[in-house]
């Protein structure tokens, strides 16, 4: 059965011992620190969950008290900071989480949202491109991508990206309806995502749910 020691009664079992090896003591301190990082995230994310920012953010800065070299924990700062509109702290919290995991590809992707809103194209690709060499399965940050590639007026890639991100996530498909409504192409696309919806829809649902998803990005893109 496992037991959860706390604080106290761990300090008190290491000081009744006679010989204490270091190797043990590492080994107990640190699956101790894990296990606490471990409900300490998992604390941070129900608080997010729940919209409440400041608790969650309260509980990030204990960890970090513990671990100041937790990336996720600094991540996680940086996306309550961007969900506040607070970009400049975001973006500090976010390149210290690199700084401790260059592969960590949730801050790169939150970087590139960042970027993207601030209106840095160039900034914005190069993060979401970090993200697809890390993960190429990325749906989101394909399909991130495709719309900076539209935006710059390379319409024909974007909508290979979206396809692709289609493939891998049925969600994203609002963005390439759109590119393909404004190459002409749309009708022969909505005939292949109508077959993708669940046999519940008849025809005439899926195609009114196309076109509402349509409707959505482009007036959220307008």
């Amino acid at each position: 059965e496992k037991y959860e020691f706390t604080r106290p009664e761990l300090w008190h079992m290491i000081a009744g011992m006679r010989v204490v090896h270091t190797a043990i003591l590492i080994l107990i301190l640190s699956t101790v620190a894990a296990a606490q990082a471990e409900a300490g995230h998992r604390t941070t994310d129900r608080l997010m969950a729940l919209g409440d920012l400041a608790g969650a953010e309260r509980a990030l800065e204990l960890l970090l008290k513990l671990n100041e070299r937790d990336a996720e924990g600094w991540r996680k700062l940086g996306l309550i900071e961007r969900l506040r509109g607070q970009n400049a702290k975001a973006l500090e919290h976010l390149r210290r989480a690199i700084a401790i995991d260059p592969n960590l590809t949730a801050a790169h992707y939150t970087l590139g949202i960042i970027w993207r809103d601030t209106g840095r194209q160039a900034e914005a690709m190069e993060a979401f491109q970090r993200v697809l060499a890390l993960e190429p399965q990325n749906a989101l940050a394909m399909s991130e991508l495709g719309a900076l590639l539209e935006q710059r007026g390379d319409l024909d890639r974007s909508i290979r990206l979206y396809q692709k991100a289609l493939e891998l996530d049925p969600y994203c498909g609002a963005r390439l309806d759109a590119a393909l409504r404004r190459r002409g192409d749309l009708e022969r696309n909505f005939a292949a995502r109508v077959g993708s919806f669940s046999p519940y829809y008849t025809t005439d649902e899926a195609l009114g749910s196309l076109e509402l998803e349509v409707l959505m990005i482009e007036s959220a893109y307008a």
